[in-house]
């Protein structure tokens, strides 16, 4: 792959020149949408000229809406990569093909291969000659989710005609629609006409030619008002006053030099437009969002299209549209685009205005400049997130994107930059060993997160560096003249490459060979971390003599390359004297071959530091903290409140956080500190500090947690290794160790993590454990346990299973009894397994089956904190999780009757019967999610989002003995769960929710035990609060 890379590019840079030619294709659509059969019926009248050099023997016409069928190839393509689920429905039916050649031949006849028809042409069809296709076809219209669809009564309509197939240089296009990979299609112009029921506002590609059919009066004048003035305007507010003609209406519009035509009909929805330099930017949204989009939707759309005109190339329509729904992200088509309804104002506006102008951005990129999306995803998503990038700054600034919060939050949470959020996710990737080539097609991946990184963030950072390398002027120069050039036309990567050495040359004045740039970054996947390597001064004159004021020195400098990148780069001097000079290591001199180069420079006195790419234009060098000659990198202190948002990662500084640390508990009472975290891009060098004092002062009311890990990337498994020290509510805690992950490379099912650690529990008093617990039992409590763990994953069409196992040996002793490791009265080994199955049926369904035991060295020896239970994880487990460390957050009484930390056997009924500790655990656990029962009542779909509701069972024994299957325990009964993702915006873990280990806030209503407590019936009214899940049974330490 890499050598055919580098051939062709090595090629096409010598002297491949771009495609002339260009196929004309012409189209003439009736449609007909029947709303109460969600039926779509389609008639085409197709005109294909032949403008290539070639004589063509059959044409291609995509059938998009086959993605859906049940055997399609998409779907099964889901079914194995475990992707999200495509929506079934029947295939298109094909009423006729007829192709017409232009001297009346007919042939009807056609074959059909999922998303791509063939048709048979009548006679060859020279070069210049022109035929004409006729289809008539009807389609289900499918449910909003996948780029366009239909919600409750409003549509959302794409890809919806038979579109003839690229024809290009390379041959057709053939390529399936899959569903990473969008589209690429030839430019065409477009007559349309479209009958509906006389209650749906259409908007649309292109120009609407009869309004005064269609629209009511009101509606015509305050279009024809937003035409003649800047200020937004009201165009209708259909929530208030819904259109009411029933009868059927046709709407006409016309296209030209568009790739598609997209459109949309809803009912109530408010309608808002504003002007700018004669184009009319629409948008169109629920009443629910106009809050947002009527003020900073409508100023974000309208700044996305004079911005991409000013700086890239005019936008070639009279309309734009933005459009509420279609899809749960953003969609783009020419002339208009579809925003994620769970998208708005609020917390969450700049995500909301990044997704707008990202999805307007797209009519530049692949809508006017023609790139193929089927085959370079990057061509498109990676340009369109540059410029979305720069838009973005221009209108909140740099460092103000991210959660937006009011007032003095601000402070406490502070905003993103999205130029350094790119990189880091493109630098998180690399490090994971799974990179791929920027040219490998769209849907071959291994991975989609692969698909997402090279064609988003990476190639976004890429551009910015070739502007680093080419210079602002002549980068935006490349740009625009990237625009004009291929306009409607079709681009190759290759044509970009050339086109930048030739507008190089063109400001140089000389050739400018940057193969050493597309060769490299786009068809192989380096890693780049430049060093700095040393510093020498010497000062000008006869040897032996002082220098003086005045003395000239010759300053050296050694860089490093220590990855397999190359790139240019300058290096920043910090003179004695306070001046500052820089020097530049050209690509030539990188590429002489050894990886330390040096460079010396004549200055007015010696350099004291020196700093490698000091305004960060090598945005991807994986590790700016060997970019310094200082003793220590360079650090970024700031205070961050983390509760709904993470630590940002620093890109250019090891960076640390400061934040008041709060905790409770009964014996302390309110403890207060301060807690620092410190990490270089979230994984490198990490350490944690926290320091509580409790207000009652005591012996143990002091508390302390230092914790440090650092990622070992460049190692096979990439281990991570950890330590801990902590002094908290009456323990000590010191462990070591080291997790690593032994997955196959993707696309392989199986995901295999592993961990080794060493730890120690020495207890100081027992007065901070709960009452009743095992840890309240004994004094002065002591434990040094071993651990070997492993976790296998496996994803299948079929469900997905994970097996965990764990081996501990460990030494136990209490009171003034020493623990001595390899002694055999106070040893044992203790071992756990647990499978859980998440079959792929239409109902969520998890099964758990688990199997503990011990081996001790004698048969009564028990280590109470290590001890099974049935209801919740074993006692010693109870520390690493903060609400039952200790007695305050939850009450005793609660800890008693109410919630637990839920583990061992897992029977979520018996937890005022959580007494037992023994030696041996079996249990079942079956979880049933009602969800898509849910879904199917009035106002289910919105109750799904925000709770889950499921029917479990669970039963299990612990004991001294293995118990029979006739003895064990058994609950059943109805669980509800807050869905977590839904309280953040970003649809990611709740930062507060993770630091005290809570994956689920649930209410279980075990209606049923088997064996209930002494003067309880067997089915009553019960309940408990959970914050864990089935999934997490596994306490790590």
């Amino acid at each position: 792959m890499r050598l055919r890379w580098s051939v062709l590019l090595g090629i096409v840079l010598c002297g491949a020149v771009a495609q002339e030619w260009q196929q004309g294709v012409s189209y003439a659509i009736r449609a007909v949408l029947v709303p109460a059969e969600t039926l779509l019926t389609v008639q085409t009248r197709m005109v294909y000229r032949n403008a290539s050099p070639d004589t063509l023997r059959e044409l291609y016409v995509h059938l998009y809406w086959n993605i859906f069928a049940p055997q399609s190839y998409a779907r099964q393509l889901s079914r194995e990569r475990r992707l999200e689920r495509i929506p079934e429905l029947p295939p298109v039916r094909i009423d006729s093909f007829v192709v017409i050649a232009s001297t009346g031949e007919r042939r009807t006849d056609f074959s059909v291969d999922n998303t791509i028809v063939r048709l048979p042409v009548p006679k060859p069809l020279a070069p210049g000659d022109s035929l004409v296709v006729l289809s008539s076809i009807a389609q289900k219209v499918p449910p909003e989710g996948l780029r366009m669809g239909r919600f409750e009564e409003d549509y959302f309509i794409a890809n919806w005609f038979p579109s003839v197939c690229v024809y290009d240089r390379y041959g057709w296009h053939t390529e399936q629609y899959l569903g990473t990979g969008e589209f690429f299609e030839e430019i065409a112009d477009f007559e349309v006409e479209l009958t509906l029921p006389g209650t749906y506002c259409v908007v649309h590609t292109g120009v609407l030619l009869n309004p005064d059919e269609v629209f009511p009066d009101e509606v015509r004048q305050a279009l024809q008002r937003a035409r003649t003035q800047t200020q937004p305007v009201r165009i209708a507010d259909f929530s208030a006053r819904p259109l009411s003609d029933t009868a059927l209406k046709t709407w006409r519009f016309r296209a030209e030099r568009v790739r598609t035509v997209a459109w949309a009909a809803v009912r109530r929805y408010l309608w808002d437009a504003q002007q700018w330099d004669g184009i009319l930017v629409h948008v169109l949204y629920p009443k629910r969002l106009e809050s947002f989009y009527r003020d900073e939707g409508l100023r974000a759309a309208v700044h996305a299209v004079r911005y991409f005109s000013e700086h890239f190339g005019r936008y070639p329509y009279s309309d734009l549209v933005v459009i509420v729904g279609g899809t749960t992200g953003g969609m783009e088509y020419p002339g208009i685009v579809f925003i994620g309804r769970g998208l708005g104002g609020g917390v969450i506006a700049p995500w909301t205005v990044e997704v707008i102008m990202h999805e307007i951005g797209h009519n530049w990129y692949p809508m006017v400049v023609n790139s193929n999306e089927t085959e370079f995803g990057f061509q498109d998503e990676g340009f369109n997130t540059f410029i979305t990038t720069l838009a973005l700054e221009a209108f909140y600034g740099r460092w103000a994107m991210g959660l937006r919060v009011p007032g003095w939050l601000r402070f406490l949470i502070p905003a993103a930059d999205e130029r350094t959020r790119n990189a880091v996710s493109t630098i998180l990737w690399q490090l994971r060993g799974w990179d791929e080539p920027l040219l490998t097609r769209s849907d071959w991946y291994r991975t989609v997160a692969g698909y997402s990184v090279n064609s988003y963030p990476k190639t976004a950072s890429l551009l910015f560096m070739l502007r680093g390398v080419l210079g602002q002027e002549t980068f935006a120069e490349l740009m625009q003249e990237y625009f004009r050039r291929y306009r409607f036309r079709h681009v190759y990567p290759e044509d970009f490459a050339r086109l930048a050495s030739e507008i190089a040359l063109r400001r140089e004045g000389q050739r400018v060979d940057l193969r050493w740039f597309f060769d490299r970054w786009f068809a192989q996947t380096p890693v780049l971390d430049y060093a700095f390597g040393g510093l020498r001064n010497v000062p000008v004159g006869p040897a032996g003599r002082a220098p003086t004021a005045g003395s000239l020195w010759d300053v050296t400098v050694a860089l490093d390359r220590r990855g397999s990148a190359i790139m240019p780069v300058d290096v920043e001097l910090l003179l004695a004297t306070g001046q500052r000079y820089r020097l530049h290591f050209g690509v030539d001199e990188v590429l002489r071959g050894p990886r330390r180069v040096e460079k010396t420079i004549r200055l007015p006195a010696p350099a004291i530091r020196a700093v490698v790419d000091p305004d960060t234009v090598l945005l991807l060098d994986i590790n700016r903290l060997n970019n310094s000659s200082g003793l220590f990198p360079p650090v970024r202190v700031r205070f961050f409140l983390e509760a709904l948002s993470s630590d940002p990662v620093e890109l250019s500084a090891y960076g640390i956080s400061w934040q008041p640390a709060l905790g409770f508990n009964n014996r302390d009472g309110l403890k207060l500190g301060v807690e620092l975290r410190g990490a270089y891009l979230g994984f490198f060098h990490q350490f944690h500090l926290s320091v509580l004092q409790g207000m009652r002062v005591g012996p143990q009311a002091f508390n302390v947690l230092l914790r440090w890990g650092h990622l070992l990337w460049q190692l096979p498994g990439r281990p991570f290794l950890e330590a801990l020290l902590a002094r908290q509510d009456g323990w000590w805690r010191f462990r070591g160790g080291a997790s690593w992950q032994l997955t196959p490379e993707p696309p392989s099912p199986w995901e295999l993590t592993g961990r080794i650690a060493a730890g120690m529990w020495l207890q100081r008093t027992a007065e901070y454990a709960f009452p009743g617990s095992p840890l309240a039992a004994r004094d002065r409590q002591r434990l040094l346990l071993l651990r070997a763990a492993a976790r296998l994953r496996g994803d299948f069409p079929a469900g997905s299973l994970q097996l965990y196992g764990s081996l501990e040996p460990g030494w136990y002793a209490y009171g003034t009894t020493p623990v001595v490791p390899l002694a055999t009265e106070w040893g044992f080994i203790r071992g756990t397994a647990e499978l859980i199955l998440q079959p792929d049926f239409p109902f969520p369904v998890v099964l758990r089956g688990a199997l503990g035991g011990f081996l001790p060295s004698a048969p009564e020896f028990l280590p109470v904190p290590l001890g099974f239970r049935r209801a919740s994880v074993a006692p010693l487990e109870e520390l690493e999780l903060p609400l039952y460390r200790a007695p305050g957050i939850v009450s005793p009484a609660a800890r008693r009757s109410r919630t637990a930390p839920v583990g061992g056997a897992f029977l979520r009924g018996y937890v005022a019967q959580d007494t037992v500790v023994g030696s041996t655990l079996t249990a079942l656990n079956v979880e049933l999610g009602l969800s898509p029962l849910l879904r199917l009542l009035p106002g289910g779909a919105l109750l799904s989002s925000l709770l889950e509701f499921r029917l479990f069972a669970d039963g299990g024994a612990v004991g001294e003995r293995w118990a029979p299957f006739r003895e064990w325990l058994w609950d059943g009964g109805v669980s509800c769960s807050l869905q977590l993702m839904a309280l953040m915006p970003t649809g990611s873990e709740v930062p507060l929710l993770q630091r005290l280990r809570i994956d689920e806030l649930a209410l279980d209503f075990p209606l049923y035990l088997s064996h209930p407590p002494a003067g309880e019936r067997r089915w009553a009214f019960r309940w408990t609060v959970r914050f864990r899940s089935l999934l997490r049974t596994a306490v790590g330490w």
